[in-house]
């Protein structure tokens, strides 16, 4: 899940740790990992916004598995789906 930020490269990533998995963003110059996602469920699937300032991923934080959007600012998710069963986000160009 690569991706150019400014004049770098920054990988997310997911993490298995007790209780589920979270997501990481690492700078490849250097320098830790910020850790985008706390809690006891498993959060997956990290993708890129537009914008480079927010990450869609998929989560099971609210029963069923959702979409969330993320900010890389503010670190706060908002649940984007509610159907039960959502995964796998990718963030595309609209075509008409």
């Amino acid at each position: 899940y690569g991706h150019h930020v400014g004049m770098s490269l920054a990988l997310a990533y997911v993490a298995r740790e007790e209780g589920g998995f979270n997501i990481y963003v690492a700078d490849m110059t250097g320098g830790p990992a910020i850790q985008m996602t706390r809690n006891q469920k498993d959060n997956t699937d990290p993708t890129w916004g537009a914008d480079s300032k927010h990450r869609i991923f998929s989560s099971n934080r609210s029963g069923g598995t959702e979409l969330f959007m993320i900010s890389m600012d503010t670190k706060v998710a908002h649940q984007l789906t509610k159907s039960l069963g959502a995964s796998s986000p990718d963030w595309g160009p609209v075509t008409r």
